[in-house]
């Protein structure tokens, strides 16, 4: 049984739009979802399979230009940089270590709780002040407070 190309780019939308509802929130997936339509458009009105992909591309751009357009697009470009933001938000705080693990691991007291911290590359496992340099995930990269210049 062979299927009509219109119907796989109905499938392909439903698919690509119900991977938007489980996955996401961006609505990326939804305006290729939007473009698949296009696709299935194509093939109503007689377009060879070359067309058709032509309209899948042209509305994917047209759409994602019309979301980057609307107040939604700036509201994910916020959140977006907001995300970024507060990656950089724990770098250069200063935390106390008491000692460390034999893996280079430690467990410190950080912003009213108890976080994972694991040594720079090239710092020095001792007791003292560490300074927060990046995050890898959950866990504080720490390297050596300088000492100060006397």
């Amino acid at each position: 049984m062979q299927m009509n190309a219109g119907v796989v780019w109905l499938v392909v939308a439903a698919v690509l739009a119900i991977a938007e509802l489980v996955l996401g929130g961006t609505f990326y997936l939804l305006v290729l979802a939007l473009a698949a339509l296009a696709g299935a458009l194509a093939v109503e009105l007689g377009a060879p399979v070359l067309g058709q992909m032509l309209a899948v591309a042209v509305a994917a751009v047209l759409f994602y230009f019309v979301l980057r357009q609307t107040r939604l697009g700036r509201v994910l470009d916020a959140s977006t940089k907001d995300a970024a933001a507060s990656q950089g938000f724990d770098v250069g705080a200063h935390v106390a270590v008491d000692a460390w693990g034999p893996d280079g691991r430690v467990r410190v007291q950080y912003r009213g709780s108890w976080w994972d911290a694991q040594l720079a590359s090239g710092a020095r496992a001792q007791p003292g002040m560490f300074v927060v340099v990046a995050m890898d995930g959950n866990t504080l990269v720490l390297n050596n407070l300088a000492a100060p210049a006397s």
